[in-house]
């Protein structure tokens, strides 16, 4: 009866600690960065359809960011759910590109309430004409590291913006 005992003790404090290292890495993830994606929202497709990508540190402390999987590498895989007025979703028409380990030059530091910010051109890589669009950033569990904490993050996460494009 007490083996039973001591082996549901210890299962539930593996449990309990789990979920508070979990809690912790993703209370802590997000308030270090704040990510917004903006564009204007009528747009000329002549002149091509720009979207912004400001991801800023709002913590004390400076940020060591895996650019991979993030609009601050530019089009290297589908980084975009774009979906036009009909509901049906763009297709990615950029490279897809196969990564090893990352290198140092992989990383870059965002310091203390600095922010750094790109623009893109969506039809470099979605085939965007005249109509409506929503555009959200697909969900992607990003690298940083922290005060010598490793931590991943998801950004921008339910924020989804409209365009007109004419």
């Amino acid at each position: 009866m007490f083996e039973r005992f001591k082996a549901y003790w210890f299962t539930s404090l593996i449990c309990i600690l789990f979920f508070i290292t979990f809690f912790a890495m993703s209370t802590t993830s997000h308030s270090i960065l704040q990510c917004e994606i903006s564009a204007e929202d009528r747009q000329q497709s002549t002149n091509g359809v720009t979207l912004s990508y400001i991801l800023t540190n709002i913590s004390a402390q400076p940020v060591k960011l895996l650019t991979w999987y993030t609009p601050l590498e530019g089009f290297m895989t589908d980084l975009f759910k774009i979906e036009d007025s009909q509901g049906h979703e763009l297709a990615y028409q950029g490279p897809m590109v196969k990564r090893m380990t990352p290198s140092a030059e992989d990383y870059i530091v965002i310091e203390a309430q600095e922010s750094v910010s790109i623009n893109l051109n969506l039809q470099d890589a979605y085939p965007i004409n005249v109509g409506s669009y929503q555009i959200s950033l697909r969900p992607k569990m990003i690298q940083l590291q922290s005060a010598q904490r490793s931590l991943s993050a998801e950004l921008c996460r339910n924020q989804t913006i409209s365009i007109n494009v004419k």
